[in-house]
């Protein structure tokens, strides 16, 4: 197969694959943050949980190194992540944008 480039022709690219292992964070479900960013959301109801994220992300180099709490949180529902028809609707962006002021506000004037 050639791509109408020489080089390219010549030395193609390898993939190599190599799973990524990083050290896992959490923050416990009872930290302050936690509380004040729930209490923040615009309809104020209880979640029915709080959940682990099943996924890497850069929140463990805060808190694992620095001892930073943190909250991965935004509008949508996981379960419609990564699907071609993947969406959220403004109404969520709305609301995760209230929240995260209303945390942002309470979380710097508390204590």
């Amino acid at each position: 197969m050639t791509c109408g480039d020489s080089w390219l022709s010549d030395n193609p690219p390898e993939v190599i694959w190599e799973p990524v292992q990083v050290e896992p964070s959490a923050t416990d479900p009872d930290h302050p943050l936690v509380r004040i960013m729930l209490e923040s959301r615009p309809d104020a109801k209880p979640p029915s949980a709080v959940t682990a994220l099943p996924a890497i992300s850069d929140l463990r180099f805060y808190s694992n190194l620095n001892g930073v709490p943190g909250v991965i949180f935004g509008p949508g529902d996981l379960r419609r992540v990564y699907l071609p028809d993947e969406y959220v609707s403004l109404d969520e962006v709305i609301d995760a944008a209230l929240t995260l002021c209303k945390t942002i506000i309470r979380w710097t004037h508390s204590g």
